[in-house]
């Protein structure tokens, strides 16, 4: 089996991936790589949302393989 990376968000109840692609699907990388640069450009593009109400941190998401 190939492994697969997933980036994760944290909540207060622990750590939970809920990236959803257009089809409402999880989102998995081929990758560490791959999903530590779509993790990077999405908080970045978050942050430099003029509509943005809050800051967006690194430290709150992280990159997991799936099991």
């Amino acid at each position: 089996m190939t492994q697969r990376y997933e980036v994760q968000t944290k909540f207060t109840y622990g750590w939970e991936n809920v990236w959803h692609d257009e089809d409402d699907k999880l989102i998995y990388f081929d990758t560490r790589k791959q999903a530590m640069k779509e993790l990077r450009e999405n908080v970045d593009d978050w942050n430099n949302d003029p509509n943005t109400t809050s800051k967006y941190y690194y430290s709150d998401y992280r990159v997991k393989p799936t099991s």
